[in-house]
């Protein structure tokens, strides 16, 4: 008997503090909340994990929300910028009130193929309020497959978010009126509703269109850049972030601050992975410059061509041609005055390459050698046992060390 009324008190503990957690969420029902978490650079971080799933693809398309419980379910009424209006829309989530938070499980999946496929797909948000009235929020995730003898576990953790109400955010908030976008805090304007589009902010700044064209603005809503580009692209692919314009088919390079780091007279520009650089096409010659807006490979080329494998560009000047690959100790330049280079030699110690019908060797240090012919057995051939020789369209030879030269034009 004693062990029923002890499981009878644990039970009414336990609804005790899901009634006071729940209680906790009602006492802030009408409150209205900022749709983002933000971090310490006033830029988005993640938007609130029960708004549509479209929220994350389209930035500030959703704004803000309120919450009211019902019983075991949770009603999110929120904000939605669609054509051109702002509309209210409310949906409810059917989950479960524990000790420290309201748990939705937003996706519950099973596999029971056994023996060919078996496993779960489980994703849950769990909600809950602090002692300072705002709104934390964790999501957890849980995979497991079996598939044909092979196993995957995947368990993936998103936490910590907060959402502050409106007259508690302390940071700038994107906010819609009359068909527009314009920032502000819970006390100041600090920029009109004059654009009609904003990116997320990503270290304080953020792209804005106004009418059809594009422009960069700050957390505090000044002009970085000024709208008048046909289009801004925010490039992350090096430690040093940058915006990539383009006014009347020309590009050109600007810092995160607003610094025009390169002139907007280029035909072509893009960032290359494997070099960490942009490809640049100016008039009509091609080369290679850094995000600083340096020439890393002089612009004097009439086309650069990518070779994947293995990895490099090869430079055609005239009727010649050369080679560029560009990364530390795998670094190898060589200038674009040989006929043909044999491109299956790159990653070979010594490049093959042709002058008219002479077959050469190059270095990574640019010099130059002549080609002497090796005879190889055909065991040694099968076995892979080449003694340093290189193979040539079939036919096998080694640099002539005593040749060694620099490269002339």
């Amino acid at each position: 008997m004693k062990y029923f009324f002890s499981s009878l008190i644990l039970l009414a503990l336990s609804l005790s503090g899901c009634q006071s957690h729940k209680t906790a969420i009602e006492a802030l029902s009408g409150d209205t909340f900022y749709a983002y978490s933000q971090g310490n650079n006033n830029y988005q971080k993640s938007p609130f994990p029960l708004l549509p799933k479209d929220a994350q693809e389209h930035p500030y398309k959703y704004l803000h929300f309120q919450l009211q419980p019902k019983g075991n379910r949770l009603y999110v009424t929120y904000d939605k910028v669609e054509n051109g209006q702002l509309t209210t829309h409310t949906k409810h989530f059917r989950g479960r009130w524990q000790k420290q938070d309201f748990r939705y499980q937003s996706r519950f999946l099973i596999f029971p193929l056994f023996p060919i496929l078996l496993g779960w797909d489980i994703k849950r948000s769990y909600l809950k309020a602090d002692e300072q009235q705002n709104i934390v929020t964790d999501e957890k995730g849980s995979s497991w497959y079996f598939f044909m003898g092979y196993g995957y576990v995947y368990e993936p953790y998103f936490g910590g978010y907060l959402f502050k109400k409106i007259e508690n955010t302390d940071q700038s908030m994107v906010y819609f009126d009359k068909g527009h976008y314009g920032l502000r805090t819970n006390k100041d304007t600090l920029t009109a509703p004059i654009y009609n589009e904003l990116d997320w902010f990503k270290n304080g700044v953020a792209r804005a269109r106004k009418e059809h064209s594009w422009g960069v603005i700050d957390s505090f809503g000044k002009e970085v850049i000024p709208p008048i580009y046909d289009y801004i692209s925010y490039e992350e692919w090096e430690k040093l972030p940058f915006f990539l314009v383009q006014k009347d088919s020309l590009k050109g390079i600007f810092s995160l601050k607003g610094k025009q780091i390169t002139p907007v007279e280029y035909k072509f520009l893009k960032y290359e992975w494997a070099p960490g650089m942009l490809l640049a096409q100016k008039d009509s010659l091609w080369g290679f410059i850094g995000s600083d807006g340096k020439e890393k490979l002089p612009i004097a080329y009439d086309s650069i061509q990518k070779n994947n494998y293995p990895s490099g560009y090869i430079l055609t000047k005239g009727d010649k041609v050369g080679f560029f690959k560009y990364g530390d100790s795998h670094a190898w330049f060589v200038p674009a005055v040989y006929t043909r280079i044999v491109t299956s030699t790159i990653y070979k110690e010594y490049m093959a390459v042709y002058r008219g019908e002479n077959l050469l060797f190059v270095d990574k240090k640019e010099n130059e050698y002549d080609a002497l012919p090796v005879k190889i057995r055909k065991i040694n051939e099968i076995l892979g046992n080449l003694d340093d020789a290189i193979e040539v369209e079939g036919s096998y030879y080694k640099p002539d060390l005593k040749s060694k030269r620099a490269i002339s034009p």
